[in-house]
């Protein structure tokens, strides 16, 4: 008998993107340890900064999307294939938003790469394509996480 005949469909839909979250937060706390030793006048812990990027992610995430989907649907038909053109674009433009939100993260927390620019352009570049390498691991959490809740595995 499937779990989701006894788990609520918001529930599973909380702990999925809770798994999701899970695995953004260790990965930029891990580059947050690493920007700690590249400017080393932060105070702020690795844990924190991680946490305060996830949070970012998500505002400037849900801001994007947002924004996508007013510009690019009302050109959208129903059951027509969006071109490649579409997909390279929503990428530069999830890369855009994700450079901008390291700097974000810098400005109010790593002083160091303001003052810096330079290598702070190079980390938050490099930030990004974490942001992107991430994206893999968190989308399998994801859906073992509803796989799991859904559809157990069963003896």
């Amino acid at each position: 008998m499937p779990f989701s005949e006894h788990l609520p469909p918001a529930l599973v839909l909380v702990c999925a993107i809770g798994a999701f979250l899970l695995v953004k937060l260790v990965g930029y706390a891990a580059a947050a340890s690493v920007l700690r030793r590249a400017f080393p006048d932060t105070s702020t812990g690795a844990w924190k900064a991680g946490a305060i990027r996830v949070a970012i992610g998500v505002a400037g995430g849900l801001m994007y999307v947002a924004l996508w989907n007013l510009l690019y649907h009302p050109h959208y038909e129903p059951g027509e294939e969006p071109s490649a053109w579409v997909h390279v674009v929503w990428q530069l433009g999830l890369f855009g938003t994700r450079v901008a939100s390291w700097w974000a993260l810098f400005a109010f927390h790593f002083p160091g790469a303001v003052r810096e620019s330079k290598r702070g352009w190079f980390c938050a570049f490099a930030g990004a394509l974490w942001s992107h390498g991430l994206d893999l691991p968190a989308m399998i959490a994801l859906r073992l996480m509803v796989g799991l809740l859904v559809c157990p595995l069963t003896g």
